[in-house]
This record gives C-alpha cells, sequence and structure tokens, in this order.
C-alpha cells in the first residue's frame, strides 16, 4: 500500500484560457497561502 505525502505549496503559476471563476479560484489559494502568479502575457483574440 502506498503512502500519501504533503507538498508545501508556496507560489502557483496561473495560466487559463477561460478567465471565469479566476478571481475566485486566486482568493481561494490566498487563503490557502499559496501565492498566485501569473506572467502577464496575454494573446490578442486577432492574432
Amino acid at each position: 500500500m502506498s503512502q500519501s505525502k504533503t507538498v508545501k505549496v508556496g507560489r502557483a503559476m496561473l495560466s487559463v484560457f477561460d478567465k471565469a471563476g479566476m478571481v475566485d479560484f486566486a482568493k481561494g489559494l490566498t487563503a490557502a497561502r499559496v501565492e498566485p502568479g501569473v506572467n502577464g502575457w496575454h494573446a490578442s483574440p486577432d492574432r
């Protein structure tokens, strides 16, 4: 039988296409003491 291990996460990189619910998800990460990060890059719709 395998044992489960707990991993401490300090930062999570977020990359999404559909941003619906993103704010609530990021707030949940923050509440769990995980720093949400984004890279700031986005594609414009005409690409």
